[in-house]
């Protein structure tokens, strides 16, 4: 297609998790320990640029991304206030989005 056509992607992972330290030196008892947190994002991404002439192309892109979490701090509260703190009745995140973008490119010089 003597250069008129560009493809490009990419692709990433994040695997994350948190730990949270519950052991106390002076202390004389045990504590359990609290549930690991745990936030997975993967994220696909396409992308494409095809010359019409000198001055014009059509350009593609197209995302793809899930994230899916396990937060102890999210889930399982519901929105009824204690003494000590408010809660949101929020869960943690785990979703998926696609994002299509399609536009034409004009170069005036």
């Amino acid at each position: 297609m003597d250069g008129k056509l560009e493809l490009g992607g990419n692709a990433s992972i994040v695997l994350a998790s948190t730990q949270y330290d519950t052991k106390f030196p002076a202390a004389s008892f045990n504590v359990l320990p609290f549930p690991e947190i745990t936030s997975d994002s993967y994220v696909l991404k396409f992308n494409g640029r095809y010359e019409l002439d000198k001055n014009s192309a059509f350009k593609a892109s197209y995302v793809w991304r899930k994230v899916k979490s396990n937060d102890w701090t999210y889930d399982n509260l519901t929105a009824t206030p204690t003494a000590s703190m408010v809660n949101d009745n929020e869960t943690s995140p785990n979703y998926t989005v696609q994002f299509l973008g399609i536009s034409y490119q004009r170069t005036f010089w």
